[in-house]
C-alpha cells in the first residue's frame, strides 16, 4: 500500500476467541473483538475506536438482523404445516418492519412500556428457554421504581398478550363446588377459570364428603390468548 511506512510502528492484537462461548453459541472474545459500539453514556465503549487496520486493510463488520429469530420461526413453521409464515411468530418475522414499529421486538417493547433495546433482551431470553420470572427479574433490572408486583403483573401482560394463558373448562360437578364456596363470578363466559382458582376448587372436591367417586371438577385444559 502506498500509505505504509517502514519507519512508522504498527501494533497487532491476537484475538482470543471461544467458539460458542455464550448460553446462545456466540463467540466470545476477551480483548475488543465484540466490545460494545462507542456510546457516550457507556464509559470506556470508546475504546473500540481506536483500533484501526493497518494501511492496505480495512475492518469489516458483519451484523446478522434478528438471525436467531429467524431460525426459530423457519424450525416452527416447519413443524406446523411445512409453510413459511404458517404460525403467528413466523408471521410477524416475514410482516414486520422496524421503521414501522410493527417487528417482534418494537411489539414486545409498547405491549409492556419498555425500550426496544430491552426489548430484545426478553425475546431472546423467551428463545433459549427463559420464564415468567426471568422476565420479572429483567424488569427490576431495568427500571428501579417498579414494585415486585408491578413487575410481576407486566409479565403477566406480556405472556398473556404473546403466548397466551391456560385455563380449565369446569364440569357440572365443577360448578356446583364453584357455586358452593362463591366463586362463580371467577367462572368466564366460556365456563373457565384460571389456574389458580381451579386448584382451589380441587382442594375442596378432594376433600367434601359426598365426592367418594372423585368426580372431575374440569373437562379438559383450553388455551386462550397470545397471538
Amino acid at each position: 500500500s502506498r500509505d505504509y511506512r517502514s519507519d512508522s510502528i504498527y501494533g497487532a492484537i491476537i484475538p482470543r476467541v471461544i467458539p460458542a462461548g455464550t448460553v446462545t453459541r456466540r463467540a466470545v472474545e476477551s480483548t475488543w473483538l465484540i466490545a460494545s459500539n462507542p456510546r457516550e453514556d457507556r464509559v470506556g465503549s470508546e475504546l473500540k475506536a481506536m483500533i484501526r487496520a493497518p494501511p492496505g486493510y480495512s475492518l469489516v463488520g458483519a451484523d446478522v438482523d434478528s438471525q436467531e429469530l429467524w431460525i426459530a420461526a423457519v424450525l416452527g413453521d416447519a413443524n406446523f404445516a411445512g409453510i413459511h409464515g404458517s404460525t403467528a411468530f413466523g408471521w410477524m418475522t416475514l410482516q414486520g418492519s422496524k421503521s414501522d414499529g410493527t417487528d417482534l421486538h418494537s411489539t414486545t417493547a409498547s405491549t409492556i412500556g419498555i425500550s426496544r433495546d430491552h426489548a430484545k433482551v426478553f425475546n431472546y431470553g423467551r428463545i433459549y428457554g427463559a420464564g415468567q420470572r426471568f422476565a420479572e427479574r429483567l424488569l427490576l433490572q431495568f427500571n428501579h421504581r417498579l414494585t415486585d408486583k408491578e413487575a410481576k403483573m407486566k409479565a403477566e401482560t406480556l405472556y398473556g398478550k404473546t403466548k397466551g394463558t391456560v385455563k380449565y373448562k369446569l364440569s357440572d360437578y365443577g360448578y356446583q363446588v364453584a357455586d358452593k364456596i362463591g366463586r362463580l363470578h371467577d367462572v368466564d363466559e366460556n365456563g373457565c377459570v384460571e389456574p389458580k382458582v381451579y386448584w382451589e376448587l380441587a382442594r375442596k372436591a378432594h376433600r367434601a364428603r359426598g365426592n367418594k367417586l372423585k368426580k372431575s371438577i374440569e373437562c379438559g385444559r383450553v388455551w386462550q390468548g397470545g397471538r
